[in-house]
């Protein structure tokens, strides 16, 4: 009889194991902080081939936001915060602006992976599965 603990089984498909690895995806556990203790994890959100994303507590602002957590070997290259923030410079009147996702925070995380740029955004409170939906269905949102 073997003393190893209970097998679990999970049906929801996640990133690579292999991704933890220098220069790759930093392991983040429910409860880590990030940014001196201001963002607390409190689920995953979801992930891809260059980063994961977490529902996080704001402990300044008191509400719930999204962390993006970007792999190592790429976050010093990265021009998506410069991209983001223009994005934002774009007038508030303009149609595409209710589109786009607000950039609120940024910053570097290093860990046992490297330095990771991180990126916190507002939580919308629509699925990515109930966007697909509102876009006429199929496996993947227009653009993305």
């Amino acid at each position: 009889m073997s003393n190893a603990g209970p097998a679990y089984y999970c049906d929801i498909e996640s990133e690579s194991l292999e991704r933890y690895r220098p220069g790759g995806h930093h392991p983040v556990n429910i409860d880590d902080t990030f940014y001196s203790g201001r963002y607390r994890v409190l689920q995953k959100l979801g992930w891809g081939g260059y980063s994961t994303v977490w529902l996080v507590y704001d402990s300044m602002l008191c509400r719930l936001a999204a962390l993006k957590v970007v792999v190592s070997e790429i976050s010093e290259i990265s021009n998506e915060v410069r991209i983001l923030q223009r994005l934002a410079s774009i007038p508030a009147k303009h149609d595409g602006q209710r589109h786009l996702r607000k950039l609120t925070d940024h910053f570097f995380h290093v860990g046992p992976n490297g330095r990771h740029q991180c990126l916190v955004f507002n939580v919308d409170g629509v699925s990515v599965p109930t966007l697909v939906a509102r876009c006429g269905g199929g496996t993947r949102l227009p653009g993305v």
